[in-house]
């Protein structure tokens, strides 16, 4: 095998390690930012609220389904006389909670994540077909040919999970 093949199959495939590592990076940061939020807050599905460490409720106050976010808020009354104020809010107004409606699978970051990823496979598929072209030997060409399946099936996946967010959306 020449050393251009194998710098463009070692390149097809950081590409698709880059698209996997990008996908559990983006999860993993999205699942922490949502956890940090909420640190010292336990929430109560069955009053739909969130209670702070003091015990005061953060009841439901919106659902904004063009933001994909439900809003969570306590009394202004109670967070300015509370002794934990100045750790936990600025607000005048008293403590907001935004929480998105969508778990991260249908996500507006996941689907902007999984475009990213479907992109970097499209283009080593891309690769793959160009090499094919252009390589003479038959061994190499079949190497490429299992690569670019293997980045089309990938690629494949990742689209049904763009539309899958999209009909979330709907």
């Amino acid at each position: 095998m020449n050393g251009e093949a194998l710098f463009i199959g070692g390149y097809v495939g950081a590409l698709l390690l880059t698209a996997m590592a990008m996908d559990w990076a983006a999860r993993t940061s999205h699942e922490r930012i949502l956890h940090t939020k909420t640190i010292g807050f336990r929430y109560h599905p069955h009053l739909s609220a969130w209670q702070c460490s003091e015990g005061t409720f953060l009841w439901h106050q919106e659902t904004d389904a063009a933001a994909r976010v439900v809003r969570f808020h306590a009394k202004a009354e109670i967070c300015n006389a509370c002794s934990l104020k100045s750790v936990c809010t600025d607000s005048d107004e008293g403590r907001t909670l935004v929480r998105p409606l969508d778990d991260w699978p249908h996500s507006e970051m996941a689907r902007f994540q999984r475009v990213l990823s479907l992109a970097l496979m499209v283009l080593a598929v891309l690769l793959c077909c160009v090499e094919i072209a252009r390589q003479a030997d038959a061994s190499i060409k079949i190497a490429f040919g299992a690569s670019a399946f293997l980045s089309a099936a990938l690629a494949g996946r990742e689209w049904k999970r763009v539309r899958a967010v999209r009909t979330a959306w709907s």
